[in-house]
């Protein structure tokens, strides 16, 4: 059977505005596991363009445990580079789904736009993994999955639970 390519991403960040620093890029392909997306990205590549920093944000990340913060805040990877490697990532014609579509896509279009590069996805193949969870979640509240603040356990986290609404309404893939 020929499974389409479903995409779960989530990203990290320093603001919850579309102008955030970006700390890391994670992305699951839902349906064949296994073939996983991430990068933790340098605060420091974002300096010379325009990119925001939340002081509740970063108090917010200053507060988890120290584990999360080494994995998360210390990222070496240029942002163009870990951008790119997005692109070259992400299956042709992919479905991309996150867990509230007005957050992670307005902030990865901002970096995409400052470094000069052409978007991987048409914006009709965008979702948001939030109102289909919200539509279904009394049905499926046991496949609830833990998130830990890292951008590829949020984005299996969230996959687990699509996966399991997947199962009864394929037609959420649509």
């Amino acid at each position: 059977m020929n499974l389409p390519d479903l995409i779960m991403l989530d990203i990290e960040t320093l603001d919850v505005a579309p102008t955030a620093q970006l700390l890391q890029i994670g992305a699951v392909n839902i349906l064949k596991p296994h073939l996983d997306f991430e990068v933790s990205i340098s605060i420091q590549s974002q300096q010379d363009y325009f990119t925001t920093v939340s002081l509740d944000t970063v108090d917010f990340w200053q507060g988890l445990p120290e584990e999360v913060k080494q994995r998360v805040l210390y990222g070496q990877t240029h942002v163009q580079d870990a951008l790119i490697g997005f692109t070259c990532w992400l299956p042709e014609k992919a479905k991309l789904f996150c867990y509230g579509a007005a957050f992670d896509f307005p902030i990865l279009h901002h970096h995409y736009h400052l470094n000069g590069l052409e978007l991987p996805w048409n914006y009709r193949d965008l979702r948001c993994f939030r109102t289909i969870y919200a539509q279904h979640k009394e049905h499926f509240a046991k496949a609830k999955a833990e998130i830990e603040h890292d951008a590829l356990s949020d984005a299996k986290a969230q996959a687990q639970v699509f996966r399991a609404i997947y199962e009864a309404h394929p037609e959420i893939a649509l």
